[in-house]
């Protein structure tokens, strides 16, 4: 952790005031940014499942590492699919999955193929119910 904290939190040029606050928006590095103390986590994700999202960040702001740490964990299989199909278009289809939405990412973005329909479909069905 103190290297990703050592990397962008302490070098942040120019200094930041009390009245701004550092963010992340990477999912691979969000438990890390907020475990080195930046103010926001800025993700996709956020919209479409807000409870891990909002756990994961109390437990990190709290001071909870291991509780940050294992939510991140669980989170793995999402960020995943976000590396392998981009975050926007998979929140597009995992919002399908869980009938909150049922519409069709902006041209030119397209939507994921077929296998990855299936491979969105099979982590959304081993989410936990609290997620949900």
């Amino acid at each position: 952790m103190s290297g990703f904290r050592g990397s962008i939190l302490n070098r942040a040029i120019p200094p930041v005031s009390p009245s701004q606050g550092i963010g992340a928006a990477l999912p691979r590095k969000n438990t890390e940014a907020m475990i080195a103390g930046a103010s926001a986590w800025y993700s996709v994700l956020g919209g479409t499942m807000p409870k891990p999202c909002l756990q994961l960040v109390r437990a990190a702001q709290s001071g909870d590492m291991g509780e940050a740490l294992r939510i991140n964990h669980d989170l793995q299989p999402i960020w995943d699919l976000f590396r392998k199909y981009t975050s926007y278009r998979v929140v597009h289809e995992m919002a399908a999955r869980l009938d909150l939405c049922h519409v069709l990412p902006p041209r030119p973005i397209l939507p994921v193929c077929d296998a990855a329909k299936q491979e969105i479909a099979e982590v959304v069905r081993g989410l936990p119910d609290e997620w949900l």
